[in-house]
């Protein structure tokens, strides 16, 4: 697992602690956010994920937008893409 798949897995563990508190042992590279929990809680993931990619970086890095909120294409339909998202950001921050 790397650096960035395991915060995020940690962060959405937290944020879901109350809606899905096996999260960090159910997820797979397939899983789908958008179907397992309400909108709330992918609100609750992404600000759990920002602020723990901004500990990490030292600097606040947004993660929504509107591609994250988009039903159809949104990286969170995956969990996979999500890290892949997330990795491709913080990897342009860095440079």
């Amino acid at each position: 697992m790397s650096d960035i798949e395991d915060i995020l897995v940690k962060a959405a563990g937290k944020a879901l602690s109350e809606d899905l508190p096996n999260f960090e042992k159910i997820v797979s590279p397939d899983f789908n956010v958008f179907e397992s929990v309400d909108s709330f809680s992918v609100v609750n993931i992404l600000l759990e994920s920002e602020s723990v990619i901004e500990n990490l970086l030292g600097k606040y890095v947004p993660l929504a937008n509107e591609k994250t909120f988009d039903a159809m294409n949104s990286p969170l339909l995956k969990w996979q893409k999500w890290i892949d998202y997330v990795t491709d950001i913080v990897d342009a921050q860095r440079k």
